[in-house]
């Protein structure tokens, strides 16, 4: 299983059917700002910040757009995480890959 301090990348696209074990990842060449959560300990709270907050992800996104010359990691990293809040399923799909994350 996945340790607290591994980061490893989802080579799919994130669903309910993706699990920690999933043969969809690989360990990643470069850093990956997904794992973030994972190495600083915080999975719990950002998964329920995102399913608290619901529609107002896309609200997020906008502003991940808007902000991203002013923030720390590469433009396809922002980009994918935008594209993450834009869908809703999405983000709730990973907000429970990192519970889960957290368990394993």
């Amino acid at each position: 299983g996945l340790g607290s301090t591994e980061v490893f990348k989802l080579e799919a696209a994130p669903d309910g059917t993706i699990t920690p074990q999933s043969s969809d990842y690989e360990d990643a060449d470069g850093l990956s700002t997904f794992g973030a959560p994972n190495r600083w300990g915080v999975q719990n709270l950002v998964a329920s910040l995102l399913e608290a907050a619901g529609p107002l992800t896309l609200v997020g996104a906008q502003l991940v757009y808007l902000l991203q010359p002013f923030l720390r990691g590469s433009s396809t990293q922002l980009s994918l995480l935008a594209g993450m809040l834009e869908d809703q399923e999405q983000a709730q799909a990973f907000a429970k890959y990192l519970r889960e994350a957290k368990t394993s």
